[in-house]
This record gives structure tokens, C-alpha cells and sequence, in this order.
């Protein structure tokens, strides 16, 4: 499970759900780090939110009495990141919305994916490409988005 952790609240309701199966099914919580620091993952740009949200994160395992976990989250342009390619069962985001042409610094690295190459695409499209290319074959991704992906000339181009 991959996030752009924004603030942590997907994150935070994934493990509080990946707690409550965990236990169902093996009836404590004993040697759940292990499989937190191996199936939650996570990558934002801003160091504050990734930094807020590990702390949301170990706060709640404290109150369940999990021992420490190192947490996959970390800062990084998602833009550039493709380390979890093909590599994840899930990719749940609620990806930026900026017009590309509202982008100074990212706009020619933007335009390089194949999801923005025609139209004046938005940001979060790019983020669709870059959810696909996450997925393992039989992944899947919930993504919040705007219906305008249905009429943009860019989806056209997939």
C-alpha cells in the first residue's frame, strides 16, 4: 500500500484497519511491525506532513502497544520517485491539482509523461500515470480526482 501521505488521514485508516484484520485473523498484535514496515508506504515532498504523520502513526500504535515500527514514509518528488514500481497491491492517493501550466520548476518534467504530453493537462492526471506504474498486475488504485479526467484530452492519449 503506497499514499502521498498529505496529512497521514488515509495512512492513519489503513493501519487502524490493517490493526483490526491483523488481529482477527491471527488474534494478537504480536509481530504486526514487521508487516507494517513491510506493506505501508508512503512519499509527500513536504518533510512537515511526512514528519506529522509518522508521529500520528506511532501515536497510534502506542495506544494499541505495537512495538516500534520503521515506517516506509518518506520525503521525496513522486514526480521522480519510481522505486515502488510494479511493486504494489495498493495506491491510494488524493493527488495535487495544479494546471501544468501553473508549474514554474516541474513543468518540463511534468510534460514527459506519456498522461500529459497533449491538452494542458493537470497534475493529478500525471499522478494517475504514475499510480499504473506502482500497481503490480493485479494492484489496484483509489485515487480522489475530479470528473474532468473523463473529458480531458490526455486521457484520450491512454
Amino acid at each position: 500500500m503506497t499514499t502521498a501521505v498529505g496529512n497521514g488521514a488515509f495512512l492513519l485508516q489503513i493501519v487502524k484497519r490493517y490493526i483490526s484484520s491483523y488481529q482477527n485473523l491471527h488474534g494478537s498484535l504480536s509481530g504486526i511491525e514487521k508487516d507494517l514496515e513491510k506493506y505501508i508506504h508512503g512519499i509527500d515532498i513536504d518533510s512537515n506532513v511526512v514528519k506529522d504523520c509518522i508521529e500520528s502513526l506511532n501515536k497510534l500504535i502506542s495506544k494499541q502497544n505495537i512495538a516500534p515500527v520503521k515506517w516506509d514514509i518518506y520525503v521525496s518528488n513522486t514526480l521522480s520517485n519510481n522505486s515502488y514500481n510494479n511493486k504494489m497491491d495498493y495506491v491510494v492517493a488524493n493527488p495535487p491539482y495544479v494546471r501544468v501550466h501553473n508549474l514554474e520548476n516541474t513543468y518540463n518534467s511534468v510534460k514527459n509523461f506519456s498522461f500529459a504530453k497533449t491538452g494542458m493537462t493537470d497534475l493529478f492526471i500525471v499522478f494517475f500515470e504514475i499510480g499504473f506504474n506502482m500497481l503490480n498486475k493485479t494492484g489496484k488504485m483509489a485515487y480522489i480526482s475530479p470528473n474532468s479526467f473523463y473529458s480531458s484530452l490526455a486521457r484520450k492519449s491512454t
